[in-house]
This record gives structure tokens, sequence and C-alpha cells, in this order.
């Protein structure tokens, strides 16, 4: 089996976000981008020495100023972008 070269320049630029999805009845919560169609799940940056569900309470209390009670794990995804 042959092992690709990895980009060191593209490792060492590694971000990390998480993302929740908020439910209310039977609605979801996106953000929109401004002066764009672009729409995303609330969240943001994991900061260093933080977990994913951290960083979530931490967004959207800094975002909406409202406090996450009830946060289940439900996935990831993994995805690169060129650069």
């Amino acid at each position: 089996m042959k092992i690709n070269h990895v980009d060191k320049k593209r490792d060492q630029n590694i971000e990390i976000i998480s993302r929740v999805f908020i439910l209310v009845g039977n609605k979801v919560l996106l953000c929109k981008q401004i002066g764009s169609d672009y729409c995303f799940f609330p969240g943001g940056h994991v900061e260093f020495g933080e977990g994913a569900k951290e960083t979530l309470v931490r967004e959207i209390k800094e975002e909406t100023g409202a406090l996450i009670k009830n946060l289940d794990f439900i996935g990831i995804v993994e995805h690169h972008w060129e650069v």
C-alpha cells in the first residue's frame, strides 16, 4: 500500500469547529452569513484544551445569550478544503 505525502503546511493550519443542531418544536436554528446566501448550524472554533460540548455552550452563550442545558453528541464530519 502506497501512502501519499502529506502537505506539512496544511497540517499546521488545522481548524476544529463544533456545530450544534438546535430544534425548537419542528423548527431548526440556522445562522446566515451577512451578505451571502450561505447558512450554517450555530457554533464556532474549538479553543486549545476545550472539548466540543464546551465550545458549543460557550459559543451559543456568546452569540445569543442562551444557555444550552441538554446537549448530546450525534456525530462527526471531517472535511478538507483546498487552500
